[in-house]
């Protein structure tokens, strides 16, 4: 984990080519798909190796296999489980939870956390003061409740304008029958499909397949199966039209041509494009932005992308961070006491860059 802290600056395609892991195709299509499963980022040159390595290095410790599968959905109860349980521990110690309340805006007077502003039910407004805010907006969106003009320019033009976020253009079918009985694959595999655009820009497209939730999360009705398919763009790629369509009549005729009885099986098919499904990413060269904010005293931030040792994203990494947000508000050593050390951040931030 060393040197994933160490590696947080530079990129995973440079990465590669330095180790001469990019000559091989077949083998470099391989490690860009596990890239964009694990990160839901499909273009090598824009995605922080450290992130990257963090779980190559932690596959061995968890005993994760690749083939039958030890990630993605959760059937019961879901990832709805967390916040529930955080609502709960947060009542029994007799904390308020406010559901659809939106923050209009954070009070920062004299570079101090004063309160928020809340928009109430009948349509007005409340302030609520306070010195200490956690705030979980990504990177991109915090200036939509924190004013600008708190902060140094160079860094609201940064988390605005060039940070972005990976997109998810996703299919998810409804099926008659398994078809990866077909081609005698379990059921419970991911199938990829590498680089199918790779010559248009962005590789954008290095899709991936997965598994039919049915034989797993029991989403399907009794008999049936369906059938979910990922491919992960830029965000300004996903608001591209034109791309979006291309990726999809691409999909679907490749669908048609490897999946005997492909139009016969498919009861319906839904394409839903997104595009913010996974964090606002820094660009190569960036740190997250800091735990504790060093404009406003009293202001925290927390989820998948902040935290100089944070790595990775998605819940896994929106987990680790809020216990790190606890230890810095607490002075508490939580995140050695509950998580193993392949779960834990980086060791130390990366000083060398």
């Amino acid at each position: 984990m060393e040197e994933c802290a160490a590696a947080m600056h530079t990129d995973v395609q440079s990465w590669l080519e330095e180790r001469g892991l990019t000559a091989n195709e077949e083998a470099y299509d391989y490690l860009k798909v596990v890239m964009a499963c694990q990160n839901a980022m499909a273009e090598p040159r824009v995605a922080p190796a450290g992130d990257f390595l963090g779980y190559m290095a932690m596959a061995r410790d968890i005993k994760m296999n690749l083939h039958s599968g030890s990630v993605a959905t959760i059937a019961e109860p879901g990832c709805m489980a967390i916040p529930q349980a955080m609502e709960e521990a947060l009542n029994a110690a007799g904390g308020e939870i406010r559901r659809s309340t939106p923050v209009e805006e954070i009070i920062i007077e004299g570079g101090k956390i004063r309160g928020v502003i809340i928009r109430c039910r009948d349509g007005g407004y409340e302030s609520i003061e306070c010195d200490t805010v956690i705030c979980n907006i990504p990177p991109k969106h915090i200036f939509n409740v924190l004013h600008p003009r708190h902060f140094p320019a160079g860094w609201v033009d940064l988390l605005q304008n060039k940070f972005w976020s990976a997109g998810l253009l996703t299919g998810y079918m409804g099926l008659k029958n398994n078809i990866w009985e077909q081609f005698g694959v379990d059921e419970r595999s991911f199938i990829w499909m590498p680089g199918i655009i790779k010559h248009e820009g962005f590789i954008g497209a290095v899709d991936m397949v997965m598994w039919s939730f049915a034989a797993c999360a029991k989403r399907a009705p009794e008999g049936k199966r369906d059938f979910c398919f990922s491919t992960a763009l830029t965000d300004q790629e996903m608001r591209n039209p034109k791309k979006v369509t291309r990726v999809i009549n691409y999909c679907m005729d490749w669908f048609k041509k490897n999946f005997k009885g492909w139009e016969e099986n498919v009861e319906f098919v839904i394409w839903t494009p997104s595009d913010e499904a996974y964090g606002n990413w820094r660009p190569i060269g960036e740190k997250r932005p800091p735990l504790r904010s060093p404009y406003a005293d009293g202001l925290f931030f927390v989820g998948d992308q902040y935290g100089e040792r944070l790595w990775g994203g998605g819940v896994d990494g929106a987990s680790l961070c809020a216990v790190m947000v606890v230890d810095e508000i607490m002075a508490t050593d939580l995140e050695s006491e509950l998580f193993p050390p392949y779960h834990r951040g980086t060791p130390k931030p990366a000083t060398n860059w």
